[in-house]
């Protein structure tokens, strides 16, 4: 509908509706959510920030809305969200395998239907292990992912500063992959109960990012309203148009920005590989962008 008004050239509505996007996801605040339902947030939150993009690509935002949107985008702060709900995944996941009973956990694993024959349940591991094992192997998987998952998600991101360390997301990748490696009985479940985290974490940022550069780049709109052009630099912003601006979540540098020739901008973040590309994001074979390489750069639309 956000899209619709803006096509419409009606912004007034538009912002209505990303309100109550945002005003809903104020409701899991403070509220310990699994890492499914901290994913969905990330996703509609990527969602909101790429309407707010479409709004400026049609040149539909004016300043009460470009003001309102500047404080709902400077709310919103997605990389802890992501980081408790790892850790209440794992918290949640040992809880439940701890507290079942085997033929109650094979039926929340849905091995029976999973299964056609009972010689496919017979050769799965994790079902012989639920099955027929002795408990304290269970035991073992449980203390292996609650230790793993504290391992893995330490460091990653670093609440005091807000900086992502994509370094020690990939050392915590490596570090359950080489677990992971050899079979055994102990690390069975453990497979099951440790998440994709360091993708999540990456989703995250990214997406926490490109709402970062929202927030600057409803000032520097604001700022050419105003003054009829775009800053020379984001400091000419303060404190007119702002107070203070959000860090680029690696290094904590400031956004890097350029006003370019024919009136436009260049708005990126250094990105995943915390090297500084120039202002230029990275492609795979397709038209899709490659997060892992190049810098994030604010696009309009969003892509």
């Amino acid at each position: 509908r956000a899209q619709c008004y803006l096509l419409l050239g009606r912004p007034e509505p538009a912002l209505g509706e990303l309100t109550l996007l945002h005003d809903l996801h104020k409701l899991l605040d403070g509220k310990p959510t699994l890492l499914v339902a901290a994913m969905i947030n990330v996703a509609i939150t990527g969602l909101y920030t790429s309407i707010i993009a479409d709004g400026f690509s049609l040149h539909a935002w004016r300043e009460p809305e470009l003001l309102a949107l500047q404080k709902q985008l400077a709310e919103i702060n997605l990389p802890p969200i992501v980081l408790a709900a790892l850790r209440t995944e794992g918290a949640a996941t040992c809880q439940t395998l701890l507290n079942l009973k085997p033929a109650e956990v094979i039926e929340l694993f849905r091995f029976d239907q999973a299964k056609s024959s009972p010689w496919a349940k017979f050769t799965d591991p994790t079902y012989l292990l639920l099955k027929v094992a002795p408990r304290g192997w269970t035991y073992q998987n449980l203390v292996r992912a609650a230790t793993l998952g504290q391992e893995i998600n330490f460091g990653t991101f670093d609440p005091r500063t807000g900086l992502v360390h994509p370094g020690k997301v990939a050392a915590g990748g490596q570090a359950l992959e080489d677990a992971m490696k050899h079979w055994s009985p102990y690390t069975i479940l453990a497979r099951v109960a440790l998440p994709n985290f360091s993708r999540a974490m990456q989703t995250a940022a990214r997406n926490q990012t490109f709402i970062n550069e929202a927030l600057i780049v409803c000032a520097l709109e604001r700022h050419r309203a105003a003054r009829g052009e775009f800053p020379e630099s984001l400091a000419a912003l303060v404190p007119s148009f702002a107070e203070t601006f959000p860090r680029d979540l690696f290094g904590g540098q400031p956004f890097h920005y350029r006003r370019e020739p024919g009136a436009g901008f260049t708005l990126y973040s250094v990105g995943w590989n915390e090297t500084d590309d120039g202002g230029r994001a990275a492609t795979t074979t397709g038209p899709a962008l490659d997060y892992m390489k190049g810098d994030w750069v604010w696009q309009t639309p969003l892509k």
